[in-house]
């Protein structure tokens, strides 16, 4: 383990934080909202833990715990996990005539690209052999790109965390 850690150190996360992107797939679960002009998607986080943190849909080793540095990826955190006054979900803004297009195509999912840092928390030992590994990570850019295909090559939209609409709930 001592080789490893030695390893990980020099070469993987080499000061402890590795840039990525974080790709989740959102299956449209309304219609189209004609008053606001769009689609509403479930986005980061969106589900909380049993230990009351807040997690993403997926449930990957690297996004596990998202711990906002900024005021936009608070500002979302918060809105998240506010379940007395908000649905988690945000605002796909899109014209009536390119969601008809998007339906004509079939599309029932969109795939989302954030830009993420991620950080390397710890390392406990369960057992000698398999240690826990644990992560956290942050948004490095507000702009959520939104795709209509998983090879993220048809970018259909995105939102912008520093002006994006939350669903109130009614």
């Amino acid at each position: 383990m001592n080789q490893l850690l030695k390893w990980s150190k020099k070469d993987f996360f080499k000061d402890g934080t590795k840039t990525a992107y974080l790709v989740s797939s959102h299956k449209i679960s309304s219609q189209y909202d004609f008053d606001a002009q769009g689609y509403w998607l479930q986005i980061l986080p969106s589900k909380p833990s049993r230990s009351y943190s807040y997690q993403p849909i997926l449930n990957d080793k690297f996004f596990r715990e998202f711990l906002p540095v900024t005021k936009y990826g608070n500002t979302h955190l918060n809105r998240m996990t506010d379940p007395n006054n908000y649905s988690p979900n945000i605002l796909l803004k899109m014209d009536a005539k390119t969601a008809e297009a998007l339906l004509n195509k079939k599309k029932q999912t969109f795939y989302s690209a954030l830009k993420v840092k991620i950080i390397f928390k710890k390392l406990s030992e369960i057992n000698a052999t398999s240690p826990q590994i644990e992560f956290t990570y942050h948004l490095l850019s507000p702009i959520i790109e939104i795709f209509e295909d998983i090879a993220l090559t048809k970018k259909i939209g995105e939102i912008n965390l520093e002006k994006v609409a939350y669903q109130k709930k009614k």
